[in-house]
């Protein structure tokens, strides 16, 4: 059985599970009001990632980190300006975390961004969906995030990939 630190990095909202199997061990989303600074935000992360992690902070521990992607100039063929902003917070908060990871000698895995947290409600564990969702929102959306990055560090590292 694996127990893996699944974490969707987010410049307004970072969700953490720990997931042993299919099991929820523990859950938190950080959510960062509208003016709280880059800095404390990423202390507050942290120290959710480090409480999340007590019982298992030793070498070895396997943390899959949702990679970021690069906004893009271009959509559908046509120059678009997006706000680089949010990749860049967001790049804070992953750079932050695997930074952690490596100096307490876990095992770290960047997992692609593929539609992490988009199954159906039902494929989740019901710890991470909420009483009235109905769709794929929600506060507990970037929890789920976190559980699938956590099961795809995993798999990752069955097949050799990380």
């Amino acid at each position: 059985m694996t127990v893996v630190l699944g974490v969707d990095p987010g410049a307004t909202n970072t969700g953490l599970v720990l997931r042993k199997d299919d099991l929820v061990v523990d859950v938190a989303t950080v959510v960062r009001p509208k003016d709280e600074t880059d800095v404390d935000y990423l202390k507050r992360v942290r120290t959710e990632l480090l409480v999340i992690a007590r019982h298992n902070n030793q070498p070895g521990f396997l943390v899959g980190v949702e990679a970021v992607k690069a906004p893009k100039a271009f959509i559908n063929g046509r120059m678009k300006f997006t706000d680089p902003g949010p990749a860049i917070g967001t790049a804070l908060v992953a750079g932050l975390l695997v930074g952690l990871a490596l100096q307490l000698g876990w095992h770290v895995v960047l997992v692609p961004p593929m539609r992490n947290g988009s199954s159906p409600l039902s494929s989740y564990p019901a710890r991470l969906v909420g009483e009235r969702e109905k769709s794929g929102g929600g506060k507990l959306r970037h929890a789920r995030s976190a559980y699938d990055v956590a099961g795809a560090a995993a798999q990752m590292c069955k097949v050799g990939a990380a």
